[in-house]
């Protein structure tokens, strides 16, 4: 599943010297933890995945509808419907890199104490260390913001 891919790819990064590859990271964290502990971050995958994709696509349609609705003459030509497509895509991605990042940033503190952490703990680890504020749930979304608004914005360049 994509928990086990998902916490062997964050402890290769954290611990590079851990164990050889990606099969040799997830026995590894199974022979010190046990094989459930590579779920643990099922609940933020899924509620980052799902989130992300859920404002994904609504920013893309209402954007495209604002843009059309406002400027009906860019829907005349395939260039410029590309065009539009791009500055949806981007809005996209970055609208949804934007509202899934404190899930991201939760997954990555319960992997970066090597899987030991609970997701309650390593929340409040990140409002400690935000000085009792959210700050610290989107450490690293300016890259995040130019990296989805990137993908998403070819994706649907690609798709049109």
């Amino acid at each position: 599943g994509v928990c086990p891919a998902e916490a062997a790819r964050i402890r290769i990064v954290a611990q590079p010297d851990f164990a050889d590859g990606l099969v040799g990271t997830i026995k590894g964290i199974a022979a010190e933890d046990g094989w459930g502990k590579l779920y643990d971050g099922f609940g933020p995958i899924l509620l980052r995945q799902v989130v992300f994709g859920m404002v994904k696509f609504y920013t893309f349609d209402s954007f495209t509808d604002t843009l059309y609705a406002a400027a009906p003459f860019l829907k005349a030509q395939v260039s410029s419907q590309l065009f539009v497509s791009l500055l949806a895509g981007l809005a996209a991605g970055v609208a949804s890199a934007c509202i899934s990042q404190p899930a991201d940033t939760i997954l990555s503190e319960v992997n970066r104490q090597s899987g030991r952490s609970s997701i309650l703990s390593a929340v409040r680890t990140l409002w400690e260390e935000g000085g009792g504020t959210p700050s610290r749930f989107f450490t690293g979304l300016a890259s995040r913001c130019v990296w989805s608004g990137s993908i998403i914005s070819g994706q649907f360049f690609l798709y049109d």
